[in-house]
């Protein structure tokens, strides 16, 4: 007779359905890494403000733009985001593939504006780089690195 076969006959059916059954409520738990999908950000080519396609099941993004850049970022270690806006407590827990498309500059309901503080979208300056980078709960956050040019977004080489 096989382990398997022994162990069996000596758990009762009971105690195995419970351990079957709890195993199965681990897997289909929320917030669980086995169905997790991680955030993809990719820029709209040659949009007008920038706008951003954005996929992956994290929630309650919080959506920063870092620069302007002279073609060095990062070069400055952790720099301050140049915008930044943040869930207010109605928008926390919404997937982040709801925002998508995300334009720049554009406000999505329940969200406030933590930089800067004065309520003002920054101005994107020709020919200059920024990173926009979301950050998420419950999954890995993406970001995408993009210049003006010609008043467009286009990304970085």
């Amino acid at each position: 007779m096989g382990y398997i076969t022994k162990w069996r006959r000596n758990v009762p059916s009971g105690i195995l359905t419970l351990l079957l059954l709890l195993a199965l409520l681990l897997t289909i738990g929320c917030n669980n890494a086995f169905f997790e999908s991680d955030t993809k950000v990719k820029l709209v080519e040659g949009s007008a403000p920038p706008t951003f396609e954005i996929t992956g099941s994290g929630t309650s993004p919080i959506f920063l733009v870092f620069g302007p850049y002279e073609g060095n970022y990062g070069k400055d270690g952790d720099p301050p985001p140049y915008w930044e806006i943040d869930p207010k407590p109605e928008a926390r827990g919404i997937e982040v593939s709801k925002y998508s498309p995300f334009t720049y500059g554009q406000m999505p309901a329940g969200y406030i504006q933590n930089k800067p503080k004065n309520n003002q979208i920054p101005e994107m300056f020709e020919g200059k780089e920024y990173h926009f980078y979301v950050h998420v709960n419950s999954a890995n956050g993406d970001g995408v690195c993009f210049r003006i040019q010609n008043q467009k977004a286009i990304s970085c080489k």
